[in-house]
């Protein structure tokens, strides 16, 4: 199985870059045709969904460093000088969440081993902000929550079987059968060139839409063309007097004793001031509206 890893790691390598230079292909976008998104199973409200241009990529180290280096942007966790991770003891038995000092997308797990050789993985522990002022020096946007369950829907994404996420039960044991603990190389389990990759799995990501519990009643109250824009404010019960945004499509590590969050209909809540070592994001641009 080691050998196989190996094997896989080096096409990986040749199919999108194992070098810290920056590739064109970080950059490329699909078209998703316009449709509509039913609000779940078992109701009839729709959200139109315009045609859209989708990065097939989340975005990675390699893109963000670029960004950074034009702008000289500075994203929340470096000026707080540390951010969540998610720890593993030596033999892959326990783990435990830790804010560690040091810990940004320059160095995710916070030990000085930076992202060298991971230039092609997803960029993380960026907030909401930061993901934003990307987007719009790309000249493009956050996907809504709806966008990127339209997306996921259209392309088949909840059909994969091989994705990045949590092997064995969490948090006490990772058989690491997927090969990676943490992130993944961009596109590494990905097989349709026709599809946006890791759509399901490998980092969550943001959206534009606000949290609320109460989402699909919204919805219903709001006229059919802002649907897609998502609930005007946000309610959390379990947290009340914090704004909470959207994220969608699992990490490495939801595990299926856990919290399933790769589902394409599980709309997680997360505080838009934090990143943490597990969120990312991915940018989209409406090709008729803004």
């Amino acid at each position: 199985m080691g050998y196989l890893i190996i094997i896989l790691n080096i096409i990986a390598c040749i199919l999108i870059g194992c070098n810290d230079s920056t590739s064109k292909i970080y950059r490329e976008t699909i078209f998703i045709p316009g449709g509509t998104l039913l609000t779940n199973s078992n109701d009839t409200t729709t959200i139109p969904i315009a045609p859209l241009e989708v990065m097939k990529y989340e975005v990675t180290n390699a893109l963000f460093k670029e960004f950074t280096d034009a702008t000289g942007y500075v994203t929340a966790a470096e000026k707080n000088g540390g951010s969540m991770v998610f720890i593993m003891d030596k033999n892959q038995k326990n783990g435990r969440w830790e804010y560690k000092q040091g810990a940004s997308w320059r160095d995710p797990l916070g030990d000085n081993q930076g992202i060298h050789g991971k230039m092609n993985h997803p960029v993380v522990h960026v907030n909401y902000e930061d993901a934003c002022r990307f987007c719009e020096w790309m000249n493009m946007r956050l996907p809504t929550a709806a966008e990127w369950q339209y997306v996921f829907q259209l392309s088949r994404a909840d059909t994969l079987t091989r994705f990045n996420y949590w092997q064995g039960l969490f948090p006490f044991q990772n058989v690491l059968s997927d090969g990676y603990l943490y992130s993944a190389p961009v596109g590494y389990y990905h097989h349709n060139v026709n599809a946006p990759s890791d759509l399901k799995g490998n980092v969550w990501e943001w959206t534009q839409d606000y949290f609320h519990s109460n989402r699909v009643e919204i919805l219903k109250e709001m006229k059919r063309n802002e649907r897609w824009k998502g609930p005007p404010r946000s309610f959390d019960p379990y947290d009340p007097y914090t704004e909470k945004r959207v994220i969608c499509g699992g990490s490495f590590l939801c595990a299926p004793n856990y919290c399933k969050g790769y589902a394409p209909d599980v709309l997680q809540s997360t505080d838009p001031l934090t990143g943490a070592v597990h969120i990312g994001f991915r940018c989209v641009k409406s090709c008729f509206y803004p």
